[in-house]
Order: structure tokens, then sequence, then C-alpha cells
């Protein structure tokens, strides 16, 4: 990974992805249960996406999720957490402005680090107790992280729930990255932004406006749902530590390790059901990338809690609920039940190489999904990995806005070899510039 994608991944760099229709347009399977491995996604998206279909399915799902770092684990435990809890508390707009500020903000508002206060205590006790696990409508699976790892996540977890602001000082971290990253160039900066956003994101991604972009690159902060001013306390969840060498010695370093050119607007805010949201006048989009990602996050949490799709007249109903909900507390909505044969399982960081060692694992997976961070962890013992006519779908460097175009080519025979290496061949045509995933067919393995 290029040093301006850092060595954490905050956020994925392709959009949400319904893995059952990926698997009903591929492949037609009839089991009760499936079974999807991906490695590396970054974010929850594909979970949530695939979760709010399943109104639509009897199938169960149970996903394995391996990362790279326990950062990463714990934001998917925050945000798959948040979507899928009951609305006792927030409404359907609520959760979703908090979603998507623990999502892609450097800066959240008070009631937002009260939010992240109180899950973290919640997820202490999942992590060191596994009575504690609450279910709800979704299963959580801790079991096989080994202990060391849950006890990272517990300080991970104490860190979050610290509300000294002197502990993580984001917008220094934040300007200490573009300082390291632009150099000279660094008091050109906007003219950086204005470069990289008229030749490389607007033509992949024509609804991210300008000026939200030159926020987020700027500052940090995504998506501006409420006054700016609002916006005043660190998002703890971006910390995430390295080890650094200085006069021979390693030293452990937190800081803001993370993305800082391609943006958070790719995971939620590019494509959207609602085609309504990309009309443009006079070629100029009516609606932001913010405004997708709010209805995108919104229909989520609204189809997880009701069971059914989100619509205008669903908007309608949201809205009253939103107003009647500042007088009460009591959750107007009622849980799919569809959901509680639905499990998230999380494997140990970069364990995808030892899985095939374990029989428990052998021809398991329906569909695996790599990221193009983690691809490389694709060899030949993922083959043993895959149940018969089982799917490989990588990510594709379509959004990696600092590779120049004969490096994109090149990752596109890569990764078509790599896949032909473990018995896998192309369902279609893959083309890197247009596609956001390549999909193939396992044969044989």
């Amino acid at each position: 990974m290029s040093k301006v994608y850092g060595n954490t991944t905050s956020w994925g760099f392709s959009p949400a992805q319904d893995l059952l229709d990926v698997l009903d347009r591929h492949v037609k399977s009839d089991n009760n249960a499936l079974n999807i491995l991906l490695v590396g996604s970054g974010d929850g998206r594909h979970i949530l996406k695939t979760l709010t279909k399943l109104h639509k399915s009897k199938q169960e799902i149970n996903f394995y999720v391996i990362e790279n770092d326990l950062e990463t684990v714990a934001r998917q435990i925050l945000l798959i957490n948040l979507a899928n809890e009951s609305l006792n508390k927030y409404g359907v707009l609520e959760k979703a402005e908090l979603f998507l500020e623990l999502f892609g903000n450097s800066l959240i508002r008070d009631v937002t680090e009260d939010y992240l206060c109180k899950k973290a205590d919640k997820f202490i006790k999942w992590i060191t107790d596994e009575n504690c696990v609450e279910s709800g409508c979704l299963a959580w699976d801790f079991s096989n992280l080994k202990f060391k790892e849950r006890d990272q996540l517990e300080g991970i977890f104490k860190f979050w729930r610290n509300k000294d602001d002197s502990i993580f000082n984001i917008k220094e971290y934040w300007d200490q990255r573009l300082r390291h990253h632009l150099g000279v160039r660094y008091d050109s900066r906007k003219n950086c932004y204005d470069w990289e956003y008229s030749m490389k994101l607007k033509g992949k991604a024509s609804i991210v406006g300008w000026h939200e972009y030159k926020q987020w690159r700027e500052f940090g902060v995504a998506f501006n749902v409420r006054d700016e001013s609002a916006y005043v306390k660190a998002n703890k969840t971006l910390a995430s530590g390295v080890v650094v060498k200085k006069d021979g010695e390693r030293i452990n370093r937190r800081g803001y390790w993370g993305d800082i050119i391609n943006s958070p607007f790719i995971s939620f805010g590019v494509e959207s059901d609602d085609k309504s949201l990309f009309k443009t006048n006079n070629n100029i989009h009516v609606k932001t990338s913010t405004d997708v990602c709010l209805h995108n996050i919104t229909s989520i949490i609204y189809e997880l809690n009701y069971g059914v799709p989100y619509s205008q007249k669903a908007e309608d109903k949201v809205t009253e609920v939103t107003k009647e909900k500042e007088d009460s507390e009591e959750c107007p909505a009622v849980s799919s039940d569809k959901l509680t044969n639905s499990r998230v399982s999380f494997l140990p960081a970069a364990s995808v190489s030892d899985l095939h060692r374990k029989s428990k694992y052998k021809s398991k997976f329906d569909l695996i999904s790599f990221s193009n961070s983690m691809v490389h962890f694709l060899d030949d013992t993922v083959k043993m990995l895959f149940s018969p006519n089982g799917l490989l779908m990588i990510e594709s460097t379509k959004f990696m806005l600092d590779l120049k175009d004969d490096l994109h080519q090149e990752y596109e025979k890569k990764i078509k070899s790599m896949a032909e290496a473990v018995g896998c061949v192309e369902v279609k045509n893959f083309d890197v510039a247009k596609d956001s995933f390549a999909v193939f067919k396992c044969s044989g393995c």
C-alpha cells in the first residue's frame, strides 16, 4: 500500500456489495447456510448491505472476517453493531448520522463521543466474557481470536472511552500526515487537492463534489450533516499505532495512519439503488456524495430494523418516528427475525494462509473476497477453502487515486494470473478501469 493509504484501513476502497446478489448471479446454490470469507475488506460495508437483503431470502449467512490490524476489527464491531441494534434511544436518522460521523469524520459531536464511550464499555464486556455477548438480531463470535488479540481489543476499547482530548490530537496528526506527504507542496496543497480531484476522482466518481472532497482532504471531516461548529471531539476510532525506528530503537507511536487521499465517500457514496440521487442539471449533480451516503446508511438501518425495503413512504415514517423519539425512548421498530441465523466471526489477523490446516475450514466457503491491500495472501492454499463452485471476488484498484494507468493494468494481469493459479476462471470480463471487483469461479477445487 502507498504511504497515502497508511497502515490501517479505516474504510474500503470500493462500493458496498450485496454478496447474496453476487452469488445468485453466478452460482445457483440451494444451501440453507452460506459461508463467506472476507479478507481485508476494511469496514463492514459488504456485511451490512448483504444483511439488508435477507428479508428476501431464507438463507442464513456466516461471515468470517480477517483483517490486518485490530483497530479495523474494533471499528467493524462498532459500526455493524450500530446499524443492527434496536432503535431503543436513537431514531433511524440519528443513527445514520452517528454512523457517518464515526465512519468518516476526524471530528465528531459531543453526543457521538458519549455514544462511543457507552458502546466501548459494552464491547469490553463482550471481549472479556463470552456470556456477556448480546446477540440481538445478529450473532457475534470472538472465540477464534487469540487471547493476546482479545487483550489488545480490550485496550482499544478502553482508549475509545477515555474522554481526555489530549491523548489523541487528530488535528495535529492529520496535518503531520499532509506535511509528510506533500513536502514542499504543502503551502499550495489546495491546488494539489484540486488536481487529484479533477484529474483522477471526478472521472471515477463525479457525484463526489469538489467542496466536500476538499473539506475532507484539509480537515478529515467528510460528512457535514450538522452545523460545522458541532464537530469538536476527536474521533478516537481512527487512532492506530505503528512501530517506528528512532536511534536504533523500535518505538510504538500512536496517531492517524489511515487514508488521506481516497476519502470515505467510496464505500457508501458513489452507488445507490435510488438513481434519482444522481440527477444532473447542466451537467452538475444536484445531490452530493454525502447525500448518497446518508440515504444508503439510512436505508441499511431502516431495512435491518423493519425487515422491509426503504422507500419514500418509509422516509416519511422515519421522519415522524424521529420527531416522536424526542419525547419517548420506546423502540418503534421490530427487528427482522431472519437475521437471527446470521453470524459474524472474527479470525486471527492475517491468518488466511493458515486456514487450510484446519479441517473445519476445508471446502467451506461459498465466496471468498480479497481486498486489493491483502490480495498477496491469495496463494495455492486458498483453493482448499472453496466449496464446490465457490466464488472468488477480488477488489480492483479503480478508486486508488495515486496509481498510474500502467499500474492499474499491471494489477489486472496480476490478479487474473493469481486466480488462475488457484483453479479459478473468470465469470465475467473484468476491466480494472470500469469494475470495482473481479469475480472468478472455482473449478475443480
